[in-house]
């Protein structure tokens, strides 16, 4: 009887500590208010797509990619594709709201039929800030650390937090942008928001 006690116990402790680990998925934007981008496919492993509901009749351009799959402890590397009818979009990656509290660490992007600049993070100035993307935070961007999924930077976002930048692809075909991520640890809010510049410097 006491051993079956202690195993209910052992077994109620596991399932309290599994019960409590953070469920934070990945949102990625897809954002073509400026341009009228439309999909006329969108896919990948895991996501569901949708548009933010707004009286702006533009707002349906503006795609948000939602992963099904959590992000863990660990680098995974996650994949969506789409088929547009423009040749480009502000590209943005963040949590998704539900997740909101809890922070991912984003890295090492690729494309497939498209260009995406500084990828990895890795061309940074004099200031240590990023080229080419906006971000809301200087310490969203992890500088020189050794468990980088590509490189030495990578950045980190939450639901509030996102990481922007331009995405130009060849309208028409298939785009596939892959990433990786995983949990991130809390970055220090600044009482004045700091705004990235898109060039390098």
């Amino acid at each position: 009887m006491k051993h079956l006690f202690t195993t209910l116990f052992v077994a109620a402790a596991l399932s309290s500590v599994c019960s409590a680990a953070p469920k934070v998925n990945v949102l990625v934007e897809l954002n073509g208010m400026h341009n009228g981008l439309l999909l006329t496919e969108a896919g990948g492993e895991g996501f569901t797509y949708s548009n933010p509901q707004s009286k702006d009749p533009k707002i349906k351009f503006a795609h948000y990619a939602t992963s099904s799959v959590p992000v863990s402890a660990d680098w995974k590397e996650y994949t969506l594709t789409f088929i547009p009818n423009t040749p480009s979009c502000t590209f943005g990656v963040r949590s998704t709201s539900a997740s909101a509290g809890h922070w991912i660490d984003i890295d090492d992007i690729k494309v497939v039929n498209g260009t995406i600049k500084n990828p990895s993070f890795e061309m940074v100035n004099s200031k240590q800030e990023a080229a080419f993307w906006r971000y809301y935070s200087l310490d969203c961007l992890r500088v020189n650390k050794k468990d980088a999924a590509e490189g030495k930077n990578y950045a980190t976002v939450n639901s509030r937090f996102a990481m922007r930048i331009n995405l130009s692809f060849k309208k028409g075909e298939k785009i596939t942008v892959s990433f990786k991520a995983r949990l991130g640890q809390p970055v220090k809010v600044p009482a004045k928001p700091f705004f990235s510049s898109m060039a390098a410097k």
